[in-house]
């Protein structure tokens, strides 16, 4: 879906696809991945004006940083 969203330059699609991806990538541990590909994706829904979106993310953030220990 990420190939898909990049060839169209479609911002809000790839912002979700990469908030899957970095769910995915937490769920296999990789914190720092999720939290990196997390700020990939609040970049993109924020410049496409998602807001739905950028509450999502940052939600997720949020827990994330709560369970590296960074909060």
């Amino acid at each position: 879906a990420l190939a898909i969203f990049q060839d169209l330059n479609d911002k809000r699609g790839i912002s979700v696809a990469l908030s899957q991806i970095a769910a995915a990538r937490e769920g296999l541990g990789d914190l720092r991945g999720s939290l990196e590909t997390y700020q990939q994706s609040l970049k993109l829904a924020r410049e496409s004006n998602d807001k739905r979106r950028v509450g999502l993310i940052l939600g997720n953030m949020g827990a994330l940083y709560v369970t590296m220990g960074l909060y």
